[in-house]
């Protein structure tokens, strides 16, 4: 029997996309030109695999030590972008828009036909398109959103939201078609007692309706596409197919074996997918940028998150202190235990909700489980990124408009009807215009490296990571004595940070400072000797001094770890010219020319 959901009369909102798409649009016009930043430049400026789509195979292979290693459909999507505008940060901007567009649509049908199906309580069913709206509509203009739209390479977490929502919305549209030829509806028959909440929309009164054939079947494959594709995208989608049943189980079955009875296809799919999806990420070895500190370990990482996580609660309520970079530190349970005693009784009252078959308690494990992945006892280089609230954003948001609707409800059966009903339009109008400009205001910061890494040092003093990326966005800006501050206090607020050192011993190459660069340069080696880069620099830090055979030897030695060193095998070329070994000489520098010849041309003058 098809499972059709009633319909909330004639209040579909077919202009409900429009809105979106407007809100969208107004709140990320201004995100369009800012510059790759950060992790953006060695996942797609750096990145050779996707400067062609052809062959194929190269487009899905992303490069293994990138942060993209396992996320074959986002290399894709920046081959598409590369192939479009090159490195020009347009079109990549505009796709990211589009896909927190196509998100924020999904996210309107999987809350409007959610609030459809049979065990969704019943005085939320005539308002379940506005409802839906409301939740797309808060969700897409939110600030928080902004890390994982407008940071170019986050489109990883946004791509799998999308399909995320994908699956959902196709899971539900397949529960809502008939599953062959034959089957109709029966006429329409809510229990009598109001128990099952079941009522099947007809066509003509108690007669079959023609339907095509196996449409259950097409959309719950979309759903296992999706699931897939979202696992090229980034591996929190594995929580879907879990989700997905508990989904199932308290707004249709009511029971596990009545799932099963039901849907055995499209879970089985999904854990099939899941399989696909594990080999995929078994191979994962890349990540991004070089993380502020040494690796956490699980234990100290799972007594940090219940900090962390009640600051995303307290950002989704309260957007106002966002920052890029938090560098958040270590913590003990010590210091986290009455944010971990808060969380607790929030997955308490989850816990309650569920054991009750209550439907409202699906928001706390969708809030709780997708964000799990990042915010539990498995230890990521960085403790905190806002663009992890990406999708459990959604449970909060969710939970506000039904608990507006709630109250609004009660006036509603009063003299004062009308008058409330404004109000809530009134309200949520304000509240997206808030949200919006903020977002907007939000916007604005990415659209240069100093605007932003300028914000992130303001908002966190003592993040050291940020302190070198203002001082090398400044220094490229042609501020060199300004980046040189920054990056010196870098040095000085994590003294083991490689990449700290390296970049500030290349500025005092640059301005003539060799023996200063030479200190911090063999710090730099004796913390990591097979940082390449700190090598080649210690080399070049050495000819300068006049030391050759030193210099040679050090030279030498990044090549050997990274062969693909350009300025290495142009100044091993410079130094054996003058110590007069010509062959050896040209054949470094038509090596150096072929990696790079702008490079080449730009460093040898005439």
């Amino acid at each position: 029997m098809a499972e059709r959901a009633p319909t909330d009369g004639k209040r579909t909102w077919p202009w409900a996309p429009a809105l979106l798409a407007l809100a969208v649009a107004a709140a990320y016009a201004g995100s369009l030109q800012g510059p790759f930043v950060f992790d953006d430049i060695p996942n797609i400026v750096d990145n050779p695999t996707i400067r062609s789509l052809w062959p194929p195979q190269r487009v899905l292979v992303p490069p293994a030590d990138s942060g993209i290693a396992s996320r074959p459909i986002v290399n894709l999507t920046l081959a598409l972008n590369h192939a479009l505008s090159g490195t020009a940060v347009w079109s990549y901007h505009l796709f990211n828009a589009l896909v927190h567009l196509l998100a924020a649509l999904t996210l309107f049908g999987v809350v409007r036909r959610t609030l459809l199906l049979p065990r969704a309580p019943e005085r939320l069913r005539a308002d379940a398109a506005p409802l839906a709206l409301a939740v797309a509509l808060l969700w897409a203009l939110h600030p928080l959103q902004t890390q994982a739209v407008t940071y170019t390479i986050q489109r990883c977490e946004s791509l799998m939201g999308l399909f995320f929502l994908l699956v959902f919305y196709c899971a539900i549209r397949g529960w809502s078609a008939p599953s062959s030829p034959r089957e109709t509806d029966p006429p329409s028959s809510p229990d009598p007692a109001g128990r099952t909440g079941r009522m099947w929309r007809t066509g003509n009164a108690g007669q079959p309706r023609k339907a095509p054939t196996g449409t259950r079947g097409l959309w719950h494959g979309g759903a296992v596409a999706a699931f897939l594709l979202g696992a090229g995208a980034k591996e929190v989608i594995l929580v879907a197919p879990p989700l997905l049943f508990l989904h199932e189980l308290l707004f249709i079955r009511g029971s596990a074996r009545a799932v099963w009875r039901a849907s055995r296809g499209l879970h089985l799919g999904l854990a099939a997918g899941l399989l696909l999806a594990a080999a995929l990420l078994a191979g994962a070895s890349g990540r991004m940028v070089q993380p502020e500190r040494a690796e956490v370990s699980a234990l100290e990482y799972a007594a940090t998150q219940p900090a962390v996580v009640l600051h995303y609660l307290r950002l989704a309520l309260w957007p106002d202190a966002l920052s890029f970079d938090y560098g958040w530190p270590v913590m003990p349970l010590s210091r986290t235990w009455p944010a971990a005693a808060f969380l607790g009784v929030l997955l308490a009252l989850t816990a309650w909700t569920l054991a009750r078959r209550r439907p409202v308690g699906f928001t706390g494990v969708w809030f709780f489980a997708v964000l799990a992945p990042s915010s539990s006892f498995v230890p990521l280089p960085d403790l905190a990124f806002e663009h992890r609230l990406y999708l459990p954003l959604a449970a909060p948001v969710a939970l506000l408009v039904l608990g507006g609707h709630a109250l609004l409800g009660r006036a509603k059966r009063g003299p004062a009807g009308s008058a409330a009903r404004a109000a809530g339009v009134v309200l949520l109008a304000l509240l997206a215009l808030a949200l919006g400009a903020r977002t907007a205001a939000r916007n604005r910061d990415y659209r240069s490296a100093v605007a932003l890494w300028s914000d992130t040092v303001r908002r966190q003093p003592l993040n050291a990571r940020a302190r070198l990326s203002l001082g090398i966005a400044l220094d490229e800006q042609g501020c060199g004595q300004e980046g040189l501050a920054q990056m010196t206090e870098a040095v000085r607020l994590h003294p083991r940070l490689v990449r700290a050192r390296v970049n500030l011993a290349i500025a005092l190459l640059e301005i003539g400072r060799a023996g200063e660069a030479l200190e911090h340069l063999r710090a730099a080696v004796a913390l990591d000797p097979r940082e390449a880069r700190a090598r080649s620099h210690l080399g070049i830090a050495l000819c300068q001094l006049g030391r050759l055979e030193e210099g040679v030897r050090e030279l030498r030695e990044a090549l050997r770890l990274d062969p693909s060193r350009v300025e290495a095998h142009l100044n091993l070329s410079l130094a054996l010219g003058e110590l007069g070994q010509e062959g050896e000489a040209r054949r470094h520098f038509e090596a150096a020319y072929r990696l790079d010849p702008r490079y080449v041309q730009s460093s040898v003058r005439p």
